[in-house]
């Protein structure tokens, strides 16, 4: 569902994700100095290329520690969320609210995002997958 939101923002052109990260939630979103910071882009966490440690869910800036060079290696990490940030600073509404008009609504969906400890969580039915699909 993020990269999906992060597709129709840039499509409305209100991100683009080959933008560095820092320049739609500014610095410090990390446990990192500025010169790993400003080496991520948008796409970098959309593809799961952003260097940073894996091995937690946590996305708290505590845990965002760089462990290697951006876009040389991938891992899947739930840091791909931070998106859910961009698109929110970007198009000034909540996460909730342009998922909600540019998606839910239009498709019918029953979704609902929950804060699980520090994580974003769609939750849904199997119908409204479907419309998803």
């Amino acid at each position: 569902m993020t990269s999906t939101m992060t597709g129709i923002a840039q499509q409305e052109g209100i991100i683009n994700i080959n933008n560095k990260f820092y320049q739609y939630i500014g610095t410090g979103w990390k446990n990192e100095t500025i010169v790993p910071e400003n080496q991520i882009t948008c796409k970098n966490l959309l593809t799961m290329t952003s260097g940073l440690e894996h091995t937690v869910d946590d996305v708290t800036p505590a845990k965002l520690i760089y462990k290697a060079d951006t876009g040389t290696r991938w891992v899947y990490h739930n840091v791909y969320l931070k998106l859910q940030d961009v698109i929110a600073n970007a198009s000034g509404q909540s996460w909730s609210n342009y998922f909600n008009s540019k998606l839910r609504d239009k498709k019918g969906m029953s979704v609902a995002w929950f804060q699980v400890d520090n994580n974003s969580v769609y939750f849904s039915n199997t119908r409204s997958a479907d419309r998803f699909g």
